[in-house]
């Protein structure tokens, strides 16, 4: 499989999260928009009438790829978005919660992620949460 062709059944999500600062302020901070974001009451679901509300402010950006051999080049991008933004996000740590997720998504076998050791230790000179989430879909006996 070459390395810029999608591996089937394969999503990769690196997500960046501030919680609990105004997503205006974080925009304003780190110079750059979000991927999604959502104030505290906001509506979980708007096109739902009776959607439970958001306890938080909330503010995202995300990578993605769909193919393990594009992963080290997505990580990459996020380690030099970090770096650039190193000190926003120190600032703002100390108002809120900065976390990196990583989300793996991968049909009939195991799904790995890693990070290395660069983006590791920026994240802890912030300090930022690491989340891994891994989820095997589908079912090999269909």
């Amino acid at each position: 499989m070459s390395a810029t062709t999608p591996e089937p059944g394969l999503e990769i999500i690196i997500l960046l999260r501030v919680g609990d600062v105004d997503p205006d302020e974080v925009t304003h901070e780190l110079g750059c928009t979000p991927t999604k974001s959502h104030r505290k009451g906001d509506p979980k679901h708007p096109e739902k009438t009776d959607s439970p509300a958001f306890k938080n402010h909330g503010w995202s950006i995300e990578w993605k790829t769909s193919s393990y051999s594009k992963y080290d080049d997505t990580l990459a991008a996020v380690t030099e978005w970090v770096r650039r933004r190193l000190d926003g996000l120190k600032r703002l740590a100390t108002r809120g919660s900065v976390g990196l997720v990583v989300v793996v998504y991968r049909e009939y076998c195991n799904p790995g992620a890693w990070l290395d050791e660069e983006l590791v230790s920026l994240l802890g000179q912030i300090p930022a949460s690491i989340e891994l989430d891994a989820y095997v879909l589908g079912n090999a006996g269909e």
